[in-house]
Parts: structure tokens; sequence; C-alpha cells
């Protein structure tokens, strides 16, 4: 690569510590009913596990409130992976 490459890939004047933002190629009502379903299919999961381990969990406290924690890591995060943004940065 020769410094004259090297030069015209540098970002000149005000595009020095810019960026950009690029988010899904969705429309607005897509992306609601995507997070819609999807947030009702694990709400409908989460209940399910949380019924059927009823009798473990009212015997243990803590597994109920590790689980409830765990629950709610997973679920923030998949709605990132839905609400992703993808940042671009002129250094």
């Amino acid at each position: 690569m020769s410094q004259q490459e090297k030069t015209q890939n540098v970002p000149q004047g005000r595009d020095i510590l810019n960026w950009k933002i690029k988010t899904l190629a969705r429309s607005p009502r897509e992306m609601m009913i995507t997070q819609s379903i999807f947030i009702a299919a694990y709400m409908t999961g989460c209940t399910l596990y949380m019924w059927g381990g009823w009798i473990m969990f009212s015997d243990s406290l803590y597994s109920l409130v590790g689980t409830v924690l765990a629950f709610a890591g997973i679920f923030s995060y998949f709605t990132g992976l839905l609400i992703r943004q993808k940042t671009i940065y002129n250094y």
C-alpha cells in the first residue's frame, strides 16, 4: 500500500470523530410485530417453566430469585438483539 492510498482512506475535516447509526432495514410496524411475537413466546415459555417447577421454587426462595434474574437477563439480551444498532465511528 502506497502513502497516497493510505491518505485517501483517512477522514478529513468535519468527518473526524463523527459517527453514523445504521438500524435494521424494517418498518417500525414490522419491528413492533416481531417484538410482540418474541415477547409473547418468551413469556409463555417462562410461565410454563415456572408453573412446572413451582414445587421446587416454593421450597427454595433462592432458586426462584435466581431463575427470575436469569430470565430477566436473557430477556434483556434478546430484546437488545431485536433493537440493535450498528454505529460507525470515523477516527
